[in-house]
């Protein structure tokens, strides 16, 4: 390790790169959303809010939808959160990226009291020294 590393690496945290993301919105159920005209720059700049260096890579695929139905927010919420980890893998194999190279996390975005997007997202794994 060089001495600007050792100086300067210690304290700053390897970039987090994102090659699938993807997005639920849930909302109550008397509110109109539509989803957002520019879905990659939306979750990239979700991403870039929520984790300490992290960056969509340039050919990260991006999916977005949007919670349907009549349930109470809380409820919609609730289903959204734990069916959005299944939907990301399905996505991911879809797009022919191996669940093996990655680490799946989440985070969520809390636009209004009854408007919050969840995410989850595809970071790739990194190499041990």
């Amino acid at each position: 390790m060089g001495i600007l590393s050792k100086l300067f690496g210690a304290s700053r945290q390897p970039p987090t790169i994102v090659d699938a993301m993807m997005g639920i919105c849930v909302h109550d159920p008397d509110v109109f959303i539509e989803p957002p005209s520019n879905v990659k720059q939306t979750a990239g700049e979700a991403l870039r809010d929520a984790v300490q260096n992290g960056s969509l890579s340039p050919t990260a695929k991006v999916g977005f939808a949007v919670a349907c139905g009549a349930m109470a927010f809380a409820e919609s919420e609730k289903a959204a959160a734990e069916d959005l980890p299944k939907q990301l893998r399905g996505f991911m194999k879809e797009n022919g990226l191996s669940l093996d190279d990655y680490d799946l996390r989440t985070f969520s975005e809390e636009l209004r009291a009854d408007l919050k997007i969840l995410w989850a997202y595809a970071a790739k794994r990194q190499e041990k020294e």
